[in-house]
């Protein structure tokens, strides 16, 4: 009898802290681990104990801003056209792509892109995963044995306290927000790591940007490239075949052009381009929810009556274009959403023609946002400050 007690006392304690480990659950948003497994949780704890300080700019620290090798960048896209020069772009989803020998792209910002940190091209040694990459290049401190990012150049997470803004660092490969961490990301030629420093909240993410154009649709994600559709109304057909031809002139191998039909845009099998003026989008039913979740999808832009509303990233409507505007937005459906969805449209029909007419010849403009608006000569960074 005292056998069979102890047996079930045993069991009862095996089943108790079997339900406290299952419980613990992490607080920190998906796009800024690096690490998969316990050190999530252990940084979702700490987050919620407040205990993390603030470090940024104190006295007697390196100025954040600056490089490792103190570069001072001129402006993003003159950067990009020398990165575009001299990139090794392979093609296709073979091993070939991962080892030694190839390049990629390291962009390190702060701000949605707005301050560059650093931009440079790298040469890749065998096996590099992102974090390997990064502490190549950068002073990085790390926490959870390595595999959680605490400060790069002296910037610093921050949990904010009781009043003030959560900060930390965010990365994207490709454009796309990475479902792994950086420690499981293995590198290959040709790709583009942007790494952003920036305050968020709880509830938004910015599953897809535009900042890494042409990636997605040249080096795809995790080393498989996938077809790329661009999509548009029958009337317009013509401006998505210049766009497919600018694509192909940037090294995209595989692009075609179809008509905008409801059912192809649930069920994408690549990277996909949304194209025309919103008036003959918003009767499509997934384009139309798409926009009334203008708070979440991270896009930052709202087609409301004749306007296009521009948000900050608390998702707040801060102003308001009126007249013939474009905007050029990616959004994914979760993270590591290797088939994003871009919508380049405008209010009106002149409002696109600017948003399309800006990818293809000035297509380094996009280089380093997050998403954008533009109005006559002027191109507005989304999210708005």
């Amino acid at each position: 009898m005292f056998k069979k007690i102890s047996l079930m006392l045993l069991i009862l304690c095996l089943i108790l802290a079997g339900c406290a480990v299952t419980g613990t659950k992490s607080t920190i948003p998906a796009e800024k681990q690096v690490s998969t497994g316990s050190a999530r949780i252990q940084a979702g704890q700490q987050e919620n104990d407040g205990t993390d300080n603030d470090n940024v700019n104190k006295a007697g620290s390196e100025d954040p801003t600056q490089s490792k090798k103190d570069q001072s960048p001129s402006s993003l896209s003159d950067q990009k056209e020398t990165v575009e020069q001299d990139a090794v772009i392979n093609e296709g989803s073979s091993d070939s792509k991962k080892g030694k020998g190839g390049q990629v792209e390291l962009l390190i910002t702060r701000d949605f892109g707005q301050q560059v940190i650093l931009h440079e091209l790298v040469t890749l040694d065998s096996g590099w995963t992102i974090m390997d990459l990064l502490q190549a290049k950068c002073d990085v401190k790390t926490r959870y044995g390595g595999g959680f990012i605490d400060s790069i150049n002296q910037l610093k997470s921050s949990t904010g306290g009781l009043k003030g803004e959560m900060q930390d660092w965010f990365y994207y490969v490709n454009g796309i927000c990475p479902d792994v961490g950086g420690l499981d990301y293995s590198l290959g030629a040709g790709e583009m790591v942007w790494w952003d420093y920036h305050p968020w909240q709880a509830g938004s993410s910015n599953s897809a940007v535009i900042g890494s154009y042409p990636e997605p649709f040249l080096s795809g994600y995790q080393g498989v490239v996938r077809p790329t559709t661009i999509v548009c109304p029958a009337e317009i057909m013509e401006s998505g075949q210049r766009l497919a031809e600018s694509l192909k002139t940037q090294g995209v191998s595989e692009v075609k052009v179809v008509e905008l039909k409801e059912a192809f845009l649930n069920k994408r099998n690549g990277p996909t381009l949304v194209l025309g003026e919103w008036e003959s989008l918003e009767g499509i039913e997934y384009l139309k929810e798409l926009n009334q979740s203008y708070q979440r999808n991270g896009m930052s832009f709202h087609f409301q009556d004749q306007q296009i509303q521009l948000l900050n990233f608390q998702g707040k409507v801060v102003e308001s274009l009126e007249g013939s505007a474009g905007v050029i937005g990616a959004t994914a459906s979760v993270l590591g959403d290797p088939c994003p969805l871009w919508l380049v449209s405008g209010s009106d029909r002149s409002g696109f023609e600017q948003a399309l007419e800006l990818m293809i010849k000035d297509p380094g403009d996009l280089t380093g946002k997050y998403n954008l608006a533009i109005s006559g000569e002027k191109i507005k960074v989304l999210p708005v400050k």
